[in-house]
Parts: C-alpha cells; sequence; structure tokens
C-alpha cells in the first residue's frame, strides 16, 4: 500500500462532496421536469374539462375552471356547436375543443 504524499491526504472526500453535489442538482432538476408535466397535464385536463362542461351546459363552463383553479382566457362557439376553450393558469395556458 502507498502512502499519501504530504499535501493529498483528503481529496478523495473533495472528490466524494463534488460527485454529491452533481447528483443533487441533477436529481432536482428532475423533479422539477415531473412536477413542470404534472402541472401541464392537470391545466389540460381542466381545459378538456372546461371544453364539455361548456358544450352540454347550460353555463359557459368558467364556472368549472375557476373551481380547478383556472381562468377562462377566451371560448370560441362554433356554428356547429363545437367549442374552443383557452384556460389559464400560473402563466400557463391549455386549449381544448368539444362537440
Amino acid at each position: 500500500m502507498t502512502r499519501a504524499r504530504p499535501g493529498e491526504r483528503g481529496q478523495a472526500t473533495i472528490l466524494l462532496i463534488g460527485v454529491l453535489v452533481v447528483v443533487v442538482v441533477i436529481a432536482a432538476a428532475l423533479i422539477e421536469l415531473g412536477a413542470e408535466g404534472t402541472r401541464r397535464g392537470r391545466l389540460q385536463a381542466v381545459a378538456d374539462l372546461t371544453a364539455l362542461a361548456a358544450v352540454h351546459a347550460s353555463d359557459d363552463g368558467a364556472g368549472v375552471a375557476r373551481r380547478n383553479g383556472a381562468a377562462v382566457v377566451s371560448i370560441d362557439r362554433g356554428g356547429d356547436g363545437s367549442v374552443t376553450v383557452v384556460v389559464e393558469s400560473d402563466g400557463r395556458r391549455a386549449v381544448a375543443s368539444a362537440a
């Protein structure tokens, strides 16, 4: 076994700390990426539900969006009975159509 040269003791500790910092940063980025996908999917579900409510109910669907934490940006009604809805929450928008 070789002996450590003077001034080289503890280098493995520094290297291990550096590797752990990189792993923690990558894990945090992956967690945030997953959370963003979840938020986007939830907002799309709210848009879909709002469009269906606007087509099948007497109201315009804004109440459905509001109860689910989103605001209706626009509701466009087509001549064939279809509806296109844009909802927004936390600066993100989602579009859905229903007939």
